[in-house]
Order: structure tokens, then C-alpha cells, then sequence
């Protein structure tokens, strides 16, 4: 069987591929703990939220809380992705504000935003320590800073840096995206938010359904059988539980003091 056209196909590198998978894949958590913080524990009402979601790639999960009333802008660095939000946003007759920047340098007034969400960014950046700075500098007091990123552990260096980037059989990232220094402990991740104001609540634990599942998406989509938006839909992604020192990625949230 050919390998169908990827909906990124006209509009980046094939590189790009896996990084549509993981968006895809990681769509559901996202969206469950978002709205677990959100709406099922604060309450918050959607159309008075202004939300900024850094490294939002596509735009898939910015396009889901506008449809939920959210006020949202997505930002990425990449040219490729920010052009596919906007015509998935016009065709879906959703609004958004999608623009292409540079997350240590975001161009907005201190105290812009409500709520900020931060993901597939932290743990491929080399100056976290900024990113952390501006999300804060823009998010107003009582604000919410929302993330997910990749610890640094033993089984997550297997995972991002040999099997989803070295080894031919799975490999599905762009070369050198993941590297062990870039990886984010929690720790680390806790101290640069209470150094630039921002209260950590928790830090939780997600992980595939099954491992299995996610290794036959992952052939599936390297031997041509699926796209990578088919594949990672395949992926079902769970939260651990509160407590339990997270092994390969997590969520988290905190309060902007």
C-alpha cells in the first residue's frame, strides 16, 4: 500500500511528520487536563478568558477552545504551521489569532492574558529560563500558566532520544530536536516558575494507554499505511496519578502571584 498524503504534506518538510503525530496524539490529554484545571476545578468562564498557547504547531488545540468560547491566540516559530492554523480556522469557521514568534520574546503588553499554555517547548529550547520570563511577564496576576514537557530520566532518553529520533524502525522526529541537556526535570521546571512568579500546583504524569499501540501506530505510519494524523489519533493518551514521580512526560499548572 502507498503511503496516503499527509495534511502537511503540500505545506512542510516530511520531517515535519512526526511532530503532526505527536500533536495529534497528545490532543486528547491536553484537552481533558485543560479542561479538568479550568473549567471543572476554577470554574472559569470561557468567554471572559483570554488564552495563549505557545507552541501550538497547528492549531488544533487552539481551534478546540475557541469552539468552547475561548478567547485564544496560537503562536509557533514555524512559518508552515502557523499558515496551516489559520486555513484550518477559516475552513472550520473557528477564530483564532495565529501568528509566527518567538517565545522569549513575545510581542505583548505585561499582563495580557488569563491563561497561558506551554507545550513542545520547554524541553527543546535551550533558554527555558525565558520562555518562563515572558509567559510570566504576559500572563496577569491570579493568572494561569499551563504546560506539558519531557523529564529527564533514564526511560525518557530511551524513548525521544533513541526511539523516536536514532533508531531507523521508529524513528518519526526531526534529527536533534531532543537532547539529554534540554530535557526538564521537574525540579528545575518548579524553581524558574517561582523565580519568576508563578506558584506550581502539581506536576502529573501521562503516558500511552499501551505501549503497543503506540509502537504499532508508529510502524504503521513508518511503512506507509497511515499519515501521521491517522497515526497518532491511533495513540490514546492517560493521566497517571497525582503523586507518582513522572517517568517519561507530564502536565502541570500553576498560579501567576
Amino acid at each position: 500500500m502507498g503511503k496516503k498524503q499527509d495534511v502537511l504534506g503540500k505545506k512542510s518538510p516530511s520531517e515535519w511528520e512526526g511532530l503532526a503525530m505527536r500533536e495529534q496524539s497528545l490532543f486528547s490529554v491536553r484537552t481533558k487536563y485543560f479542561q479538568s484545571i479550568i473549567t471543572n476545578t476554577l470554574h472559569l468562564n470561557p468567554n471572559e478568558q483570554k488564552v495563549l498557547h505557545l507552541g501550538g504547531r497547528r492549531g488544533l488545540f487552539a481551534q478546540e477552545l475557541a469552539q468552547q468560547g475561548f478567547h485564544v491566540t496560537v503562536m509557533d516559530s514555524s512559518e508552515a504551521a502557523i499558515a496551516f492554523a489559520r486555513d484550518q480556522a477559516k475552513l472550520e469557521n473557528v477564530t483564532i489569532d495565529a501568528l509566527i514568534g518567538n517565545a522569549e520574546h513575545l510581542p505583548y503588553a505585561d499582563a495580557s492574558f488569563d491563561i497561558i499554555y506551554c507545550s513542545d517547548l520547554l524541553e527543546v529550547t535551550n533558554n527555558m529560563e525565558g520562555i518562563i520570563a515572558e509567559a510570566s511577564r504576559v500572563l496577569k496576576p491570579g493568572g494561569i500558566f499551563l504546560y506539558d514537557t519531557v523529564n529527564r530520566t533514564i526511560l525518557s532518553r530511551l524513548v525521544y532520544l533513541f526511539l523516536f529520533q536514532r533508531w531507523s524502525w521508529s524513528a518519526i522526529m526531526p534529527p536533534h530536536r531532543y537532547s539529554p541537556h534540554r530535557l526538564v526535570p521537574p525540579r528545575k521546571l518548579k524553581h524558574l516558575m517561582h523565580k519568576y512568579e508563578l506558584d506550581n500546583q502539581e506536576c502529573v504524569e501521562f503516558k500511552p494507554e499501551s505501549l503497543s499501540q503506540l509502537l504499532g501506530a508508529v510502524r504503521a505510519y513508518k511503512q506507509g499505511m497511515l499519515n501521521a494524523d491517522e497515526a497518532g489519533k491511533r495513540v490514546q493518551m492517560k493521566v497517571g496519578k497525582r503523586g507518582e514521580k513522572p517517568a517519561v512526560t507530564y502536565l502541570g499548572y500553576g498560579f501567576k502571584q
